[in-house]
Formats: structure tokens, sequence, C-alpha cells
């Protein structure tokens, strides 16, 4: 006796197995939506308000060492990205670089102290955005803000103009408390 080859096993009816592909594929487009949902939430930082600013003021003037040494990119619609690295000795600039050439312009500008007045000036500025930054009648300027939990200082900061398609944004991407300038001698 010969034998037979083995039965195939029966197949699912057409509409079983569109449901399952349609199933699965739903199931893949929420999962990435959840992953970029959780992307987008963690991209997101607190309102930008006085009374955050204040209170980040405070704790630096609590907290904030003498001497540090300071990293920030800044960016923005219609501005070249810069790094700039500002060495700060007892309160007084030592040296400020932007993309590790020496700036000429108001070195205080970048230390702590000097990003506190920029983020206060954006405060006032968001008031009047039509004036400020040429936002269309009826938008506004939505500022936002991250500080250190401890030191205060500014971690990050972005502008976003509503109708003018604009933005600004300085993000803080080291400090070194105490540090010392590192300057060739």
């Amino acid at each position: 006796m010969t034998e037979s080859p083995p039965e195939t096993p029966p197949q699912a009816p057409v509409a079983a197995r569109r449901f399952r592909r349609a199933a699965l594929a739903a199931g893949l487009a929420a999962g990435m939506l959840l992953l970029a949902g959780v992307a987008l939430r963690g991209n997101r930082l607190p309102v930008l308000t006085p009374e955050a600013l204040a209170h980040a003021r405070r704790a630096w003037d609590a907290n904030g060492p003498s001497s540090y040494r300071l990293t920030l990119t800044t960016e923005g619609t219609g501005l070249s990205k810069g790094v700039f690295v500002v060495s700060v000795r007892d309160g007084v600039v030592a040296s400020t670089t932007r993309d590790g050439v020496p700036t000429t312009g108001e070195a205080v500008a970048y230390t702590v102290p000097g990003l506190f007045t920029i983020l206060a000036e954006e405060v006032e500025l968001a008031k009047d955005p039509q004036r400020s930054y040429h936002a269309p009648e009826g938008y506004a300027a939505y500022l936002s803000a991250a500080f250190h939990p401890s030191y205060g200082y500014p971690l990050r900061f972005r502008r976003v103009v509503g109708g003018a398609n604009t933005s600004s944004e300085l993000i803080v991407t080291g400090f070194e408390p105490g540090a010392e300038d590192r300057r060739p001698k």
C-alpha cells in the first residue's frame, strides 16, 4: 500500500484571514501612535510664567555656584545654530566662545543671570506678540521652559509664535559647577 500525502490543514475562510491581518495592522498602528505620543509628551516643556521664572531665579540666588562652566545651544527660525561655552569664575565671566571662537559680544548674556534676563524679556515681549514678533492679529507667543531642580538655572527655553511659523530655542547641554576656564594659557 502506498502512503498518501499528508492532508493539508484546512484554510481559514478568506474573511477570517482578512480580519486577522486588519487586527494585526490596527494593533501595530496603535502601538506606533502610543510610542509617538510618549515621545511628544517627553518633549513637552512647562509653560513659562513670571512666577516660575521668579522661583527659578530664587533657587539660583540661593544655591547657584559662583564658578561654573555652561554649554548652551541656540537655534531658531532664521538663526544659525550656535554652541556657546561660558566659563564664570567667582561671578565674573572668564571666557565665552561660540562654536569654539571667542565671542566679541556681551559676554554676560550667556551666563545664568544673563539667561534669566533673556527669559524675563521674553515674558514681557510675549504680552504683545503682534508688535514684538510680528504675529498676525489674534495669535499669541507661546513660551515654555524647564529649570534645574536644585540650582534653578534654565535647562531649556522655547518660544513658538502662533500664526508666524517661527520659533526659538535655548538648550543647556552642559553645566559644571566649580569648573575652571579650560582655554590654553
